[in-house]
């Protein structure tokens, strides 16, 4: 698994608890406001972390600290991922994954063997424009993962509200097909403020993006 960066310590991205997170660098999307992209650009990508050098802060660390979050990129790519939390998991860690939804049956299968915990799936657009986003893969994909998301009693969807894409027309076809995929509303869709800075797309560093 090649790893692009870990924040050693995060009191947002494990819900109840203080956790690491650590960065996987690949990605099989192109999400133009992505604000990660040394972790998703091969010509901008930032130099791996030794997976053992993760696994020694992890060992010296698991007294303060009492869960990991996977996040990238997108861990779903590594077919090593499992592995890796298994060696989280013998260090006695809670485990929280992010991802994109594309590769559902690997989620299902880290929930059945119980590797991880806690899910984030992020909900980018309406299912049918996921091909804006340089993925050729099938909207059903990650229609899967939104069930499986909203089915586990520590899954959330997540959308990065971006201005000038994110309109209310949208976000409302967004909803539609969430409800249609086991949403009943509440805290189980998280609507999180689009990040300024530096993006994937340059043009997309302003946060008055149109």
């Amino acid at each position: 698994m090649v790893i692009g960066g870990i924040v050693p310590l995060s009191f947002q991205d494990f819900p109840g608890r203080p956790a690491i997170v650590v960065f996987t660098r690949g990605c099989n999307m192109r999400c133009p406001w992505c604000h990660n992209p040394g972790l998703v650009d091969p010509a901008r990508y930032v130099p791996p972390v030794p997976v053992e050098e993760v696994l020694g802060l992890l060992a010296r660390r698991r007294k303060f600290v009492g869960a990991v979050v996977v996040s990238g990129g997108e861990p779903t790519l590594h077919t090593d991922l499992g592995g890796f939390l298994q060696e989280v998991r013998r260090l006695g860690y809670a485990v929280k994954l992010d991802t994109n939804g594309t590769f559902p049956e690997v989620l299902e299968e880290l929930l059945a063997t119980k590797l991880i915990d806690a899910v984030a799936v992020d909900f980018k657009l309406p299912l049918e424009r996921y091909g804006e986003l340089g993925w050729a893969g099938k909207p059903g994909l990650v229609a899967q993962s939104l069930r499986t998301a909203l089915a586990v009693p520590r899954g959330v969807v997540r959308t990065t509200v971006v201005p000038g894409v994110h309109t209310a027309e949208v976000l409302g076809k967004m909803e539609v097909q969430l409800r249609q995929a086991g949403f009943g509303g509440g805290t189980k869709w998280v609507l999180q403020p689009f990040r300024a800075g530096s993006c994937l797309d340059e043009r997309w560093a302003s946060a008055a993006c149109q």
